[in-house]
């Protein structure tokens, strides 16, 4: 794939993570402090996918600045196939805190940040620096074992 091709996937995947946040915002809008943490998490994932509309505009003015690198994407659409799959699932079922916290770090962990760091070890320096600046800029792990602790829920991050 692109450059062009992996960063549209990436986008993909961020605003797919943001809807199942807002899910867990709305399934959770009675408790304002579970409502806040999930929006606030809404917030950053689509603040991670304009970040990469951003790179993607950029691209097209400078192609030359990704040089001529082609990356297996396959990695990112396993990871679009599973988080559409989660999605759905959460759309025919009901869950509790527990299980969108854990959810969430799995998400966190497992979907995105392993294989986004999977992707950085082939990638071209510029695709590198942007999945660099993907799992680092926001702490969500912490952020979600912070909450599950507050909420005395286990989660295989919380221990």
């Amino acid at each position: 794939m692109t450059p062009l091709e992996i960063l549209d996937l990436a986008g993909r995947i961020e605003r797919k993570i943001a809807d199942i946040y807002n899910l867990f915002r709305k399934e959770f809008s009675a408790d304002e402090e579970a409502s806040a943490f999930w929006e606030a998490l809404v917030n950053e994932e689509e603040t991670h996918a304009g970040f990469i509309d951003a790179e993607i505009r950029m691209l097209r003015l400078k192609p030359e600045i990704f040089g001529c690198a082609r990356v297996d994407g396959g990695i990112l659409k396993d990871t679009l196939k599973e988080m559409t799959a989660m999605e759905e699932n959460l759309l025919e079922g009901g869950f509790d805190m527990g299980a969108a916290l854990s959810m969430a770090i799995k998400i966190e962990t497992e979907l995105v940040e392993k294989r986004y760091n999977r992707l950085v070890e082939i990638c071209d320096p510029q695709l590198k620096r942007i999945f660099n600046h993907l799992t680092k800029s926001d702490n969500h792990v912490e952020k979600v074992v912070k909450m599950a602790k507050r909420f005395g829920v286990k989660t295989a991050g919380s221990t």
